[in-house]
């Protein structure tokens, strides 16, 4: 009876993994599917389909969800990504609230790289350059802007810099997750994008600057291009791996 009951479970949770494969793959196909209306498609693309593509991401990692620290942190950065783009993408206000959001987005990718970590030096020199470069990046924003300096621009600039902290130490982790680096890095190349405006608005650019013309006459969106791949990655890169890793 013992036996049997094993062999049971056995199938179960053989079913289990072989469903959310199963799922993976469709979820996959359907972000792939989106993509060239999101970056593409003037006549297709909405903020709508843009945050449910993103929502997607979210939905799925819940769906990957593993009993370990990866899968819980990757799902709580998502959750509070979807917040951010709610009023980023959705609402298109509260800048300074969606960068607080992201922010805390960043801070879960950094515990996930600090995770990682092979060594207590490894995490203390990641936990000590992301205050360093903090703390250094705010005084000189503060020395360079002067009274231009903003709550935004503060925020902003402690999240790009946590950011590309996450960034060097997922790729010195880089064979054991390669989704997350890589996903780290498209969200990196996206954020370039986005912040554009902000610099073209704090340096007063005109048309004619190359900065203006990138941002104000591509045919294509570039943010978009890098982002929904970037979330996909990210999405994947915790629960998603180990599913794929399991024996059935």
């Amino acid at each position: 009876m013992n036996e049997q009951k094993l062999e049971e479970n056995a199938e179960r949770i053989s079913a289990k993994i072989k469903g959310k494969r199963v799922y993976m793959f469709g979820m996959v196909i359907a972000q792939i599917a989106v993509f060239p209306m999101l970056v593409f498609s003037k006549k297709l693309f909405s903020a709508e389909l843009y945050y449910g593509a993103i929502l997607l991401c979210l939905i799925s990692s819940v769906v990957f969800l593993h009993k370990d620290k990866q899968s819980a942190l990757q799902v709580t950065a998502l959750v509070f990504t979807c917040f951010a783009d709610f009023f980023l993408i959705l609402l298109g206000s509260h800048k300074l609230l969606a960068m607080c959001f992201f922010l805390t987005t960043q801070i879960c990718y950094a515990v996930r790289t600090v995770l990682m970590a092979k060594n207590v030096r490894e995490r203390v020199v990641n936990i000590a350059v992301r205050l360093l470069g903090s703390f250094l990046i705010t005084l000189i924003a503060v020395l360079v802007l002067q009274e231009k300096t903003d709550a935004l621009i503060v925020v902003s600039l402690i999240y790009y810099v946590n950011l590309l902290v996450s960034i060097t130490f997922a790729f010195l982790h880089f064979r054991e997750n390669k989704l997350l680096a890589i996903g780290l890095l498209l969200f990196a190349f996206c954020d370039v994008f986005i912040g554009l405006p902000f610099v073209i608005d704090i340096f007063s650019l005109t048309s004619e600057h190359f900065i203006y013309k990138l941002v104000h006459g591509s045919p294509i969106r570039l943010d978009c291009m890098f982002y929904q791949p970037s979330q996909v990655l990210l999405c994947l890169s915790a629960g998603g791996v180990k599913i794929w890793r399991e024996n059935v």
